[in-house]
C-alpha cells in the first residue's frame, strides 16, 4: 500500500511488471480519483499493464481473494494523502506499507499524528523521500 503519492505507485507497479512479477493490479481509494484517470490514460495509449481493479471495502477479504484466484501478484493501493483519509483495514491487509514523506518540516508536521496509527497495525512501513534531503537549519 502506498499512502498519497500516486506517481510513486504507478513507477512501482511498472517497475514490477517490468522486472516480470505481474501481473500487477492497482487500485484507489484517494477520493481524488486520480489512479482511475491514470489508468484510463493508459488504456488510451495501448498499455495494458499494470492492470486497475476497483476497491471495494463491503467485502475486503473477498476482493482479495478474487484478484489473487485472478493471478495477482501484487496489489498496489493509492490511499488519501492524510491518515485520516485511510482505511484501517487497508493497514490489516498490507504486507507492506510505504509512506512518501517530502523531507520539508512544514509539509510533514501533521504526519506525527498519524504514525502511531501505522505504528498500532503491526505491519512493516518505511518511509520514501520524495526529493533530496532536507537542507539543515
Amino acid at each position: 500500500m502506498v499512502q498519497g503519492n500516486r506517481r510513486r505507485l504507478f513507477n512501482l507497479a511498472v517497475a514490477a511488471e517490468q522486472a516480470g512479477d505481474g501481473p500487477v493490479v492497482i487500485s484507489d481509494t484517494d477520493p481524488q480519483g486520480s489512479t482511475v484517470d491514470w489508468f484510463q490514460s493508459t488504456q488510451e495509449a495501448s498499455i495494458e499493464a499494470p492492470r486497475y481493479a476497483p476497491l471495494s471495502f463491503a467485502d475486503l477479504p473477498q476482493y482479495l481473494r478474487a484478484l489473487q484466484d485472478a493471478g495477482a501478484s501484487y496489489l498496489f493501493i493509492d490511499t488519501a494523502p492524510s491518515i485520516g483519509g485511510v482505511n484501517p483495514d487497508l493497514f490489516a491487509i498490507a504486507d507492506l506499507i510505504l509512506i512518501p514523506l517530502e523531507p520539508d518540516t512544514d509539509r510533514s508536521a501533521g504526519f506525527g499524528e498519524g504514525l502511531p496509527v501505522i505504528k498500532q497495525s503491526g505491519k512493516p512501513f518505511t518511509f520514501m523521500p520524495l526529493k533530496g534531503a532536507a537542507e539543515p537549519t
